[in-house]
């Protein structure tokens, strides 16, 4: 058992020593990864984002998971919970598709603080809200203006996630991350913090 719940019921041995070097199977360590992230306190601790997250009862057997694994484009990607339906807390084979680092931490959002929406942040000695945005393609942060509230910073920080996120779409070649791109800024309902 893996965090209380985790079952390996590998058919082979989930590390190999090739010229000296542990190597450790891939379909492990994102599994492992994975149950980390909705089980292991410690890791919460550190990532509260995490907690309340589960992982369906048919991931908890390591095989299971392999096998959905095995047919998605997972090289070099990671696994997200959060690009097709946001603010999901369950990993799943509906919930979940992998992503290139970028896209992943493009849709990572996080507030500055919990006092301000999502993209906003208080300048006191200016007395303006600012708006900015991460810009995963040039890897820069993009300042989108200042504002007298909140709510109006946040607004023009979503316009402006959202150009963003066709940009990205456009270099996507799974059509569900390319359409889920597409929608995610749309409108203050999703996502919204406000």
């Amino acid at each position: 058992m893996l965090y209380g719940v985790g079952i390996n019921d590998a058919d082979h041995n989930i590390t190999t020593i090739v010229d000296g070097k542990t190597i450790r199977c891939p379909y492990y360590t994102v599994w492992s990864n994975m149950l980390a992230r909705c089980y292991s306190v410690s890791y919460q601790r550190k990532k509260e984002s995490y907690k309340g997250c589960t992982v369906c009862d048919d991931w908890l057997k390591f095989t299971n998971f392999k096998a959905w694994m095995k047919d998605q484009d997972w090289v070099d990607k990671e696994l997200d919970k959060d690009l097709l339906i946001p603010d999901n807390k369950t990993y799943s084979a509906e919930t979940c598709i992998f992503l290139d680092r970028s896209i992943n931490g493009f849709i990572r959002d996080t507030k500055q603080g919990n006092e301000w929406p999502v993209g906003v942040y208080w300048r006191a000695n200016r007395n303006v809200f600012i708006a900015q945005v991460r810009d995963t393609i040039k890897g820069t942060t993009v300042r989108v203006g200042q504002f007298k509230c909140p709510q109006e910073a946040h607004r023009a920080w979503r316009k402006a996630k959202h150009e963003l996120a066709i940009k990205l779409a456009e270099t996507q070649s799974n059509p569900k991350v390319k359409q889920a791109l597409l929608i995610r800024y749309l409108n203050d309902s999703t996502n919204s913090d406000v």
